[in-house]
């Protein structure tokens, strides 16, 4: 019997097969419709909060300008009615019928007034910044962004993990009387405490929850004596030269080794001076860039300030002429001025494109016309960086490139850290992070925007070093079109071992004792100390002992088949170390005589190259390389070494490409400006 339905059902399969395709679609497009809403939420809230940040920039710019003028203001100075500065008893006592007295006290009365007004304008570059901080939080969170809360409302984490935690790290050390922002030059800045109301006022903004990682300067390790101990790559590079993994071309490590032993007596080549590392004296979060001028200004350059200055209170209409150079000298007045930060650095924000033709910026390979054709300075501007988590309807998908995954499937990639999709990555947690948080990614994926200024006739404002209420406008410029410094507060592991070192030193013991108590994590750091301050070892790099051997079929054979020569404190004590060592080199990228590859010594000069290819026919057959003049070459099994008046020419201090073999960790350092033309956009 044969069953005309047996094939039932097959419609039915592919229904269903084709409904769950639908159901994953829709999941699919629903998650990607998300991620795309969040994207254009959060790029409008980066370029709200940034903008908001540069406008209150370039007003607190405006106003430390406005000051300066009322400093050099005639009726400012002049006339002692404006505001009243008592006098000290003594002067009350002395009688005015002198004319040096009176000239003394207008003098001090004046320059108490000055005093005054330069306490107000280091006013603004404290409290100025923090309110575009601010208002930049609110501008995102208006925009849909959701702030986050500290560590110590979130129950926890070792490690920093987004901008509130950063910003509540970096509360403790502002609050820490042990560093240098209590240092006594930095507790009153031009008459202002600053440390207490600058503290509260990030506190309060905080509170709210943080929407926006702003940039920064903080103060780091750049000034410290000796500069060594901040230098990353030098441990790691010593450890390896210990090791026989030579790295003592490391630039520190190759001036290091070559001291004196007399400089490693003690202590103090190892303890840390602090007394170089220079607060900035103004607000590190969305920093001015500004400066008080300790001295005078040059006549040529007060000039120009005078006639600037004219020209702004006949537009702004002010009632007093800004006086001259020669009646300001008595008063000695100081003004805020532009930090090297507004400098025009080729490697910086710049400008005309067909002046300065030496950099991509300058070249337009990045943009198609210039922000303003006067706007070629530094200094001030204004980052803004948000970050949202999506929560997944398809938690098991990924969202990733093909290069991506085919790392996965090679065990060279991981699902939390790959870097190859830094605005829009799958985590752990089953949320797609949409926007950047630089603390976990490194990346520069936010917002800048600068105040922007001119003077007349087009110049740019830092063509006058007096700051001048001449900022106008604020644009949003590429994110590293300028070079910036985003804010993440981190405790460098450097930075503690190099205090826990003032400690040990404070205390008496030295880093040769036992049971030091150092941060966990900084053991190498250690070594490489102990290790740097032992004679035995500097000489393996460089032995100021040995002296250079008369050049003979022996010494040659000695270099050539052993590294046996080098220094050794028993065997050799007056061999040469690592870096003082002549440089073999293979002879295959070199035609040379067939001599000079067999196992016998051959002596190969220009003489005998010249005479060798007289003998060719160059049509046909290659010619022979000539050294340079006065130059042999002793060849030795495929290998050679120069020599050069009896000496050796090449050593490894002098070809670290052929003597140090690969880098040993060193400092990445920061982005330079224009290796990123900003984050992915829709």
């Amino acid at each position: 019997m044969k069953y005309k339905n047996k094939k039932s059902g097959q419609v039915l399969f592919l229904g269903i097969i084709m409904l769950l395709v639908i159901f994953f679609a829709i999941f699919f497009f629903f998650d990607m419709h998300n991620i795309i809403r969040g994207k254009l939420k959060l790029e409008t809230a980066e370029q709200a909060a940034s903008l908001t940040a540069a406008r209150w920039q370039a007003k607190s710019l405006n106003l430390v300008g406005e000051l300066n003028l009322l400093i050099a203001t005639e009726s400012m100075l002049n006339d002692s009615s404006q505001i009243a500065i008592p006098d000290t008893v003594e002067f009350k006592n002395e009688r005015h019928d002198s004319e040096q007295l009176k000239l003394s006290k207008l003098y001090r009365r004046n320059s108490a007034r000055v005093q005054a007004l330069n306490e107000m304008q280091s006013r603004i570059t404290f409290i100025g910044p923090l309110i575009a901080l601010a208002s930049a939080q609110q501008a995102a969170k208006n925009n849909g962004v959701s702030a986050v809360n500290a560590r110590k409302d979130r129950g926890g984490s070792d490690k920093p993990s987004n901008v509130a935690e950063d910003f509540e790290e970096y509360l403790a050390r502002i609050d820490d009387d042990n560093n240098i922002y209590s240092a006594e030059p930095n507790l009153v800045i031009n008459g202002y405490k600053w440390r207490e109301p600058y503290k509260l006022l990030l506190y309060e903004i905080t509170q709210g929850g943080i929407a926006v990682r702003p940039n920064a300067t903080i103060t780091g390790l750049e000034g410290i004596k000796p500069s060594f101990l901040a230098d990353l790559g030098l441990y790691p590079a010593i450890l390896a030269s210990a090791k026989g993994e030579p790295a003592w071309c490391q630039w520190r490590l190759r001036q290091l080794v070559k001291m004196d032993d007399s400089y490693f007596n003690g202590v103090e080549w190892y303890s840390p001076d602090f007394s170089e590392i220079n607060f900035s004296q103004q607000s590190e979060i969305y920093p001015l860039d500004l400066r008080l001028e300790s001295t005078m200004l040059p006549e040529n350059e007060y000039v120009q300030f005078e006639e600037e200055a004219n020209r702004l209170k006949q537009e702004g209409g002010y009632s007093e002429d800004v006086m001259d150079y020669t009646s300001i000298l008595p008063v000695r007045p100081r003004f805020y001025v532009y930090n090297q930060r507004w400098n025009r650095m080729s490697e910086t924000y710049t400008g005309p494109i067909v002046d300065t033709p030496d950099t991509p910026w300058k070249r337009g390979e990045y943009l198609s016309r210039d922000v303003a054709d006067w706007a070629i300075y530094g200094g001030a501007a204004a980052y803004a960086e948000c970050v949202q988590y999506i929560p997944e309807t398809l938690p098991f998908k990924s969202i990733y490139s093909s290069s991506t995954a085919k790392k996965f499937e090679k065990g060279k990639a991981n699902l939390k850290n790959s870097p190859s999709d830094a605005l829009i990555r799958k985590n752990l947690n089953s949320s797609i992070q949409v926007g950047g948080n630089y603390t976990i990614d490194r990346l520069n994926t936010g917002c800048v925007a600068k105040p922007l200024g001119k003077l007349s006739g087009d110049r740019n404002p830092t063509d006058i070093p007096i700051v001048l209420p001449v900022f106008t406008r604020v644009n949003l410029i590429p994110s590293l079109m300028q070079e910036i410094r985003i804010f993440s507060y981190e405790w460098p592991l450097v930075e503690q071992f190099i205090l826990a070192l003032r400690t040990i030193i404070d205390d008496g013991k030295s880093i040769y004792d036992d049971d030091l108590e150092i941060p966990e994590g900084s053991e190498y750091m250690l070594e490489a100390l102990r290790l740097l301050g032992t004679r035995e070892f500097r000489r393996q790099g460089y032995n100021p002992e040995y002296r250079e051997e008369i050049i003979t079929t022996r010494v040659l054979k000695k270099y050539f088949e052993k590294d046996n020569h080098l220094y050794h404190p028993t065997e050799n004590p007056n061999g040469p170390g690592w870096l003082q060592q002549p440089v073999l080199k293979p002879c295959r990228k070199y035609h040379l005589p067939i001599e000079a590859y067999e196992e016998e010594i051959y002596c190969y000069t220009r003489e005998k190259a010249e005479r060798l290819n007289r003998m060719l026919d160059p049509e046909k057959e290659t010619p022979y390389f000539i050294p340079a003049e006065g130059e042999e070459w002793y060849c030795f099994k495929g290998k050679y070494i120069k020599v050069k008046d009896g000496k050796f020419a090449d050593i490894m201090e002098n070809d670290p490409e052929e003597g140090c073999g690969k880098k040993v960790g060193s400092n990445p350092g920061r982005l330079p400006a224009g290796s990123n033309m900003s984050p992915e956009r829709l």
